[in-house]
């Protein structure tokens, strides 16, 4: 009597199981630190099943940043309130943002302080479109409604804001600063500009 086939959900549940315990352990040791071993040994499987999914510790922290990457995207689909302004809309995705950022902090900075993996992988694309996307459909609306200037396309105005997110909020991330003053001064400074207001 032969063995049974795996179906793929069984595959993909034992790949999502060490991809958490990894997490963890990157999280407790730290890229540099942590092992494949530890890493087993947290999951529960052999370094040999780690293996069959993920070439090495490079590979397996691609993957636990790929899951990351995943579960931005899905934050990122969650509706936003109907019939709220711009600024309530960038506010709102800001701060869901930064609540995420809050729970996987210390995995974050791993990424962004710790880890030798090249960047950016397939998967930061597909996050980064994601942001692009859900921005512009944003300011999209925000036209429509005349809340801001028609004369610039909307994935430029993604960009732009993309582009100021990215930055400041990884500053204050890498920091240990409370996110929540700076995502606020983020749409102020976007959408209201930098010169003095009369």
């Amino acid at each position: 009597m032969g063995r049974r086939k795996r179906t793929t959900a069984e595959l993909n549940w034992k790949r999502t199981q060490i991809i958490e315990a990894a997490a963890r352990v990157f999280v407790d040791e730290g890229y540099h630190g942590a092992t494949m071993g530890a890493i087993a040994s947290a999951s529960g499987y052999s370094a040999a099943t780690l293996y069959t999914y993920f070439a090495n510790k490079e590979d397996l922290f691609k993957g636990v940043m790929d899951h990351l990457g995943k579960e931005m995207i899905m934050l990122l689909e969650v509706p936003l309130p109907l019939d709220i302004s711009i600024k309530e809309s960038l506010s709102v995705t800001l701060h869901r943002l930064e609540d995420f950022a809050n729970k996987n902090h210390q995995l974050l900075l791993t990424y962004f302080v710790q880890s030798d993996v090249s960047r950016p992988n397939t998967e930061s694309i597909d996050v980064k479109e994601a942001f692009i996307d859900h921005y512009a459909t944003i300011f999209e609306e925000g036209m429509t409604r005349g809340e801001i200037r028609a004369d610039v396309p909307p994935i430029k105005l993604a960009l732009a804001f993309d582009g100021m997110t990215q930055a400041l909020g990884v500053q204050q991330l890498l920091a240990g600063a409370p996110l929540c003053d700076t995502l606020d001064l983020i749409i102020d400074l976007f959408l209201q500009g930098a010169t003095p207001r009369p």
